[in-house]
């Protein structure tokens, strides 16, 4: 049985563009990708709160695979700058990311998809109220390099994003 879900996305480098896409993926894959993906991020969010152990972060090591050193066999770099420095970080990168890794490649990804600009997304999506609010949400949200347009404005430098 296959499933149909539709997705907004806005982003873009040069102007702000609107992405609407419909997928078509089997209804067991995508309730996986679904469960996991939008409950399991609440457990790295909250284990992102808990800090590892000051000398865990600091342990100096090769971390990584042999090949990363095969030029560099003395350079070591701490724990916390190689895997992070909470839970969180290592939650990610050694469950969350293995499991989306195991079922992207089962979604039968059919897909249609088209981009707009802000401005063709408002006069495109002026029925549908909801997603209209969700965009003009976004583009008040973006950093002060993003016009209220949701154009450039020629500011190289983002401030405050990390």
């Amino acid at each position: 049985m296959k499933i149909q879900r539709w997705n907004i996305g806005l982003g873009g480098v040069d102007e702000l563009k609107v992405t609407v896409s419909c997928t078509s993926d089997s209804a067991f894959w995508a309730f996986l990708e679904w469960l996991w993906e939008e409950w399991q991020t609440w457990l790295c969010h909250i284990l992102g709160f808990i800090p590892l152990p000051g000398p865990l972060v600091r342990w100096k090591g090769a971390w990584g695979e042999k090949e990363d050193y095969a030029e560099l066999p003395a350079l070591k770099t701490p724990f916390g700058e190689w895997y992070g420095d909470s839970l969180g970080d290592l939650w990610h990168l050694f469950v969350c990311d293995p499991v989306c890794q195991f079922i992207w490649p089962h979604l039968d990804r059919h897909s249609v998809s088209f981009e707009m600009t802000v401005e063709e997304a408002r006069a495109k999506l002026a029925h549908y109220p909801e997603l209209l609010k969700w965009v003009e949400k976004e583009v008040q949200e973006r950093p002060a390099c993003w016009g209220a347009r949701g154009e450039a404005n020629g500011k190289d430098d983002v401030q405050g994003i990390r």
